[in-house]
């Protein structure tokens, strides 16, 4: 799809809340902004700032500065990230900036305070991309586990300041791309049944000395919402808690309304090949197919003033889980409550941490 100068200039302005609060610098996002004159121009636009947070990241490692080094390559990898998140047209384009975007993460936690590794997982003929970070200077004794799920058009790398959020309260992180999602769209697809996945990525976890795995919570946003949802329902006794935020409990419900980027890139990461097959396919992708099952506490997180997923989900959501959800509403959330970050994203961790003392 061609990206329209209207088109661009209506995007960045409903996207600068996601932008900013996952850490693109407020600097960098208004020079955008400001001079997008062509649809065109956003991905040319945040190639080079991401090329020019890079090379500053490089200077800074060259110099020894390790903290303005890993700040400065996690820009980066997320300026790469948005110059082709939605874009998907040129598929060369859009592996290229997914590549510099994981590289330039990579190198960020070459640098950061705590522990981590970035890993591929087995899973289905394919691999899932993960990385796993450990919060620094870790007391005695096994490390909570957190899994982070980003949505269709988001990655690993976007969930950085989420993890950082659970890091800072004592928690490690294992942040994943998926079927679909990240470094693994080129090689597999969108797939709804995350209940299979989630017992590979506790098994891997469980290879790590240090981590506790005996009771592990699982994040997901938006479409990665219905994922994490999907989790829930396994039986696993490792399982300890689910965060449903900003999710949808059926992808088909919204179809008809989502943006048309969102529309294509599910087209494309799903492998449906055209928007008609795209609809039935979106029917798949939904709780009413996943067993009746699970015991773990789920907690829906959402914003009234989402544009996606309307409330009506969260109900669907309570009906499924009955007695074990609960729910966190903001009345002023936007989708994945992004506008509201400073207050629900500690609220999540502190509900997370209650669940898994």
């Amino acid at each position: 799809m061609t990206l329209s100068v209207n088109m661009a200039h209506e995007l960045i302005k409903r996207l600068k809340y996601r932008f900013v609060n996952a850490g693109v610098p407020l600097y960098d996002y208004s020079l955008v902004a400001s001079h997008l004159e062509d649809g065109d121009e956003w991905h040319e636009a945040w190639t080079r700032l991401g090329d020019l947070r890079f090379g500053e990241a490089e200077t800074a490692a060259r110099d020894g500065q390790a903290a303005c080094a890993a700040s400065l390559f996690t820009v980066a990898a997320l300026e790469y990230h948005f110059a082709k998140f939605l874009f998907l047209s040129d598929r060369q384009r859009t592996q290229t900036l997914q590549t510099r975007s994981s590289d330039s993460y990579r190198r960020a936690l070459e640098f950061g305070s705590g522990p981590s590794r970035s890993m591929t997982i087995p899973f289905g003929g394919t691999q899932i991309h993960a990385v796993l970070r450990e919060p620094a200077g870790t007391a005695s004794g096994a490390t909570r586990l957190v899994i982070l799920i980003p949505g269709l058009d988001a990655t690993k790398e976007e969930l950085h300041a989420l993890s950082e959020t659970f890091l800072g309260r004592g928690f490690a992180t294992l942040t994943v791309d998926g079927p679909g999602q990240g470094e693994a769209e080129f090689d597999s697809l969108l797939r709804p049944d995350w209940e299979n996945i989630l017992p590979v990525l506790l098994d891997t976890a469980d290879g790590f000395s240090g981590l506790d795995t005996s009771r592990v919570a699982v994040v997901g946003v938006s479409l990665g919402g219905l994922f994490a949802g999907r989790c829930a329902v396994s039986t696993d006794p490792r399982l300890a808690a689910v965060a449903v935020v900003g999710g949808c409990y059926d992808f088909s419900i919204s179809w008809p309304s989502l943006p048309a980027l969102s529309t294509e890139a599910f087209v494309v990461r799903s492998g449906a090949g055209d928007v008609d097959a795209a609809a039935e396919r979106a029917r798949t992708f939904t709780m009413d197919t996943a067993p009746d099952s699970g015991t773990c506490p789920v907690l829906l997180v959402h914003g009234a003033r989402d544009r996606l997923f309307e409330m009506g989900e969260v109900g669907q959501f309570e009906e499924k889980f009955g007695a074990r959800a609960s729910t966190l509403i903001a009345e002023d959330g936007d989708h994945v409550l992004h506008n509201l970050s400073f207050r629900i994203r500690p609220a999540m961790v502190d509900w997370v941490d209650s669940q898994l003392r």
